[in-house]
């Protein structure tokens, strides 16, 4: 299959936007060179019965996928697949399980842009990038970020000791009674 697409040209990061190309485009010309290969198998003197159903199954699949599928071939600079990224999650969801111990990897929808972000920059381009985020927006972010966590945290703390969970609510609200009312005196320090 690889010498069937060895020659299709790649669209140039340095063409100009101004030259018309009269050519038929990436996508067009791979499209053409698929079919003929399946047109090529079912040429073959003796067809073997694998060959029969792929064949059979490409026809039918390429009729909904084929077209958008190949529009790699048409952006400049776009990769003709995602796997190096994929591999990247996957390194990702490893360490996030390594890390957790759990199976679930949720925090990587979360976080995983970002994580990405960071992995593709080199250490020296990191730096700057931290340095030009004002202080004040920095622990704005941060605050925001923990009263996002708070309710997780909290079913983790429910989940893991009731007890003094409960304890903590309870402190917590007589501590806003007491800020309400005024009157520390009445309300005893023990629950």
């Amino acid at each position: 299959m690889d010498h069937y697409l060895a020659e299709v040209p790649r669209p140039s990061l340095e063409a100009e936007p101004q030259e018309i190309d009269l050519s038929p485009s990436g996508s067009e010309t791979v499209q053409r060179e698929l079919e003929q290969m399946v047109a090529d198998w079912t040429q073959q003197p003796k067809i073997y019965p694998l060959t029969r159903r792929l064949v059979r199954k490409w026809t039918t699949m390429s009729k909904t996928w084929l077209p958008g599928i190949l529009h790699c071939y048409d952006i400049p600079g776009l990769p003709r697949s995602n796997l190096d990224l994929e591999g990247t999650f996957g390194t990702l969801r490893r360490g996030q399980r390594r890390i957790s111990g759990r199976k679930e990897t949720t925090p990587i929808r979360v976080f995983g842009p970002g994580q990405i972000a960071l992995l593709s920059l080199d250490d020296a381009e990191v730096l700057p990038l931290l340095r030009s985020v004002p202080v004040g927006e920095y622990w704005s972010q941060r605050r925001r970020q923990e009263e996002r966590e708070e309710p997780r945290r909290w079913r983790i703390r429910l989940h893991r000791d009731p007890g003094r969970a409960l304890t903590q609510v309870d402190e917590q609200f007589y501590a806003v009674v007491k800020a309400q009312i005024g009157m520390s005196d009445r309300i005893p320090d023990d629950p």
